[in-house]
């Protein structure tokens, strides 16, 4: 395996990360604002 394959298989897994990284934030952000919505609602 020469340089170059090395490089873009470190590149893909550090993309994967990032994009791991995102969809955590993402469903996080779900998940809050379902959480927020629904003590809303209760509270009225």
């Amino acid at each position: 395996m020469n340089n170059q394959q090395m490089n873009n298989k470190y590149w893909k897994f550090s993309n994967i990360k990032i994009v791991h990284k995102v969809w955590i934030g993402f469903l996080l952000v779900i998940a809050l604002s379902t959480a927020i919505s629904l003590v809303a609602l209760q509270s009225f």
